[in-house]
């Protein structure tokens, strides 16, 4: 363990201008290994400035880094306009020669600009090296990396520096902090140059007190490492080793200098939500089950009615769920028969959902019974009888009308004639007889023959009075003759 123990360095650490040979003098191992050597290349350094001084300094050894203000971040930036995640990083390869970065504004904001110019969202970008990036009140520069040749020798370097970790395991539950007080020793001849990092973690939850390390020959330099868990179930339960690092002045990648522990807790939470909660006839509803925990955890699922007329289908009566996640587990319901006639019937129900830690709970939902033949049926039918009734009746209202009318033309029709032969009878009888003159000649007498003129009249005058009174029944009058 690293608690109270010192840490030697891995062998690629080293520092500029460091004489290898000293250290190899300085080195009590009975076997004096020969130096071997190494191409090295440096690597790309950020430079991060604000009001004009400079704040932090990182070496870009990644090929992509995410800048913002959420402790997730790679480079944590609060305040000064930063959004949760600003900007990415990216760069296939940091130390290869000529590489190029690229930055992608992740956020919408005014104050992304390159050199003055403004930058438009998830649009890349190059990034050249000098090159001033405005992130809020941030300035960001890099410088590429650069090449040398140097000689290596793993024992010096375990023998140039040591370092101590109080503690070396921290136990920490989301959203709680720790410290580590992490003091290095130069044991060294020669000063030592570089910058610290820290490796395993995500860089947003871990803070270095100092980023720069410069130390003379056998001086110490405390370094406070603040960790702080998020809340929540974004860091999951059990042991993580993560390591502080030294990039050297002249070093290619960096190193991890102490390796320590970090033992994150369980916790346990769940929620449930049913959608829809409301059913009709039958149907299916989805459980949603979101654990809220920071580990895997098991589900128990179960539903009931009160009134046991519900059958429920369940593809698992138990489910498991990553922390974080959501699960969501349809559930069929429907009921029995409906009856024919009557109202709609309610079932309510519960869905229950057992979790770790003995926590129970339920959502209520409801599903709804209509019968086959509903009462608003009836009241249809009863208004279609009336209807039909209705109808039926002016049907018939018309038909009697046109019978009466029939049988009181018919009665006219007859009463005109018996009028007709009355009247006819009654002038023939009122008229005298004509007298027949004797002729006084022997020639022919012509003679008149008003027996003849007078019932050619007598019946025209008659069906006149006759037509009268036809029409004095039936409301209209015959034209005059």
């Amino acid at each position: 363990g690293v608690n109270g123990a010192w840490l030697p360095l891995l062998p690629s650490l080293r520092a500029g201008g460091l004489d290898l040979a000293g250290l190899l003098a300085m080195s009590n191992s009975a076997v004096e290994p020969s130096p071997t050597e190494a191409p090295v290349t440096d690597l790309p350094l950020l430079s991060v400035y604000r009001d004009g001084e400079l704040q932090e300094q990182y070496p870009l050894a990644s090929p992509l880094l995410v800048i913002g203000s959420q402790v997730s971040c790679d480079i944590l930036l609060t305040g000064g306009g930063m959004a949760g995640q600003h900007v990415r990083l990216s760069c296939p390869d940091p130390l290869a020669p000529g590489a190029a970065w690229q930055v992608t504004p992740l956020a919408r904001t005014e104050t992304t600009a390159i050199e003055g110019r403004q930058l438009l969202p998830e649009r890349p970008e190059e990034w050249l090296p000098g090159q001033m990036l405005q992130l809020g009140l941030y300035t960001l520069r890099w410088q590429p990396a650069r090449a040398a040749s140097v000689t290596e020798n793993p024992i010096a370097w375990q023998q140039a520096l040591a370092v101590t970790a109080t503690p070396a395991l921290a136990t920490l539950a989301p959203g709680e902090s720790a410290s580590y007080q992490l003091l290095i020793h130069n044991q060294s001849g020669v000063v030592l140059n570089g910058w610290l990092g820290i490796a395993g973690l995500p860089g947003g939850w871990v803070t270095l007190s100092e980023r720069l390390l410069e130390l003379m020959p056998e001086q110490e330099m405390l370094v406070i490492a603040g960790v702080q868990v998020p809340a929540g179930s974004g860091a999951q339960a059990g042991e993580r080793r993560w390591q502080l690092t030294l990039t050297p002045e002249l070093d290619a990648r960096p190193q991890p200098i102490a390796e320590l522990g970090l033992r994150i807790s369980p916790v346990s939470d769940f929620t449930i939500q049913l959608h829809p909660n409301q059913l009709s006839r039958r149907g299916t509803i989805d459980l949603h089950i979101r654990n809220l925990g920071n580990t895997p955890a098991s589900f128990a699922i179960s539903a009931r009615d009160s009134a046991a007329r519900l059958t429920f289908t369940l593809p698992a009566n138990e489910v498991a769920v990553d922390g974080g996640q959501t699960e969501i587990v349809p559930v069929h319901i429907e009921a029995g028969q409906p009856p024919w006639l009557g109202g709609t019937l309610n079932f309510p129900f519960t869905v229950r959902v057992a979790g770790p830690a003995g926590k129970v709970l339920s959502q209520n939902g409801q599903l709804d019974q209509p019968p086959r033949l509903p009462y608003w049926i009836f009241a249809i039918l009863g208004a279609l009888l009336i209807g039909l009734c209705g109808l039926v009746g002016l049907l018939y209202n018309g038909y009697s009308q046109r019978q009466a009318a029939a049988a009181a033309t018919t009665q006219a029709i007859e009463d005109e004639a018996g009028l007709s032969a009355t009247l006819t009878r009654a002038f023939e009888q009122s008229q005298p007889t004509p007298a027949i003159v004797p002729s006084l000649t022997p020639f022919p007498t012509l003679t008149s023959e008003p027996e003849v003129i007078l019932p050619q009249v007598a019946p025209s005058i008659t069906m006149f009075f006759v037509e009268e009174s036809v029409a004095a029944r039936v409301g209209a009058r015959p034209p005059v003759p």
